[in-house]
């Protein structure tokens, strides 16, 4: 079934809140993953298994500690969202050539809108690999080495910085508006989105206000 990115969007976002992400967070992935969808990336299994991962051990304990080069969770397996926003937004503290090891990353495909961002942070091309992909991020661009395989589960992942380049002019990815999902899957999402709602009292409800508000309202 498709979904309007707008729907998608705001969907992930709640979802991401209802595991125990905070907002901003949340907000962080649900770009994330919209970047994915836009780019005929079918991720939504990769997300509800994030999702289940948090659940499972808590978000805190999959929040990136760094030793060095090597990235790994504070207890437990990484979050590829939490690390991804890090190695994206902290560029100043990586040096060209450098490659980082992210250690038992969950969905390691969720990490490739932050290699993108982060690509445009450094002015120089991040190559992000795993066994089964090979992809390269530059200036914003995203593209492959070879034939993508996106549902690993969990793996090690190499981020390494390369030189600065310059922009090619006139390169743009085919986008498009909607995002393809499995119905079950969709349901699922918004099981995870449903925790962010707040039940109605019955002030609420004499007020004339309906379970449907949520706590982002």
């Amino acid at each position: 079934m498709d979904i309007s990115l707008n729907e998608f969007e705001s969907a992930t976002r709640k979802a991401f809140r209802g595991a125990g992400y905070h907002w901003g967070e949340a907000e962080e992935a649900a770009k994330a993953m919209t970047w994915l969808a836009a780019r005929q990336l079918q991720v939504l299994p990769q997300v509800l298994l994030l999702l289940q991962q948090a659940d499972k051990t808590g978000v805190q304990a999959m929040r990136p500690v760094k030793a060095g080069d090597d990235w790994h969770g504070a207890a437990s397996a990484l979050c590829p969202v939490c690390c991804g926003t890090s190695l994206a937004d902290f560029s100043h503290s990586l040096r060209e050539g450098s490659v980082q090891t992210l250690r038992d990353v969950v969905s390691p495909v969720l990490l490739l809108p932050f290699a993108a961002r982060a690509s445009l942070s450094y002015g120089s091309g991040v190559a992000v690999q795993w066994p089964g992909l090979a992809a390269t991020a530059d200036h914003g661009t995203l593209s492959f080495n070879r034939q993508p395989k996106l549902d690993l589960g969990r793996s090690d992942v190499e981020w390494c910085v390369r030189e600065k380049t310059k922009p090619t002019e006139g390169t743009k990815e085919p986008l498009v508006s909607v995002a393809r999902v499995d119905q079950k899957d969709w349901a699922m999402l918004n099981d995870y989105a449903a925790r962010t709602y707040v039940p109605a009292s019955a002030h609420s409800r004499q007020a004339g206000a309906g379970s449907s508000r949520s706590d982002n309202d």
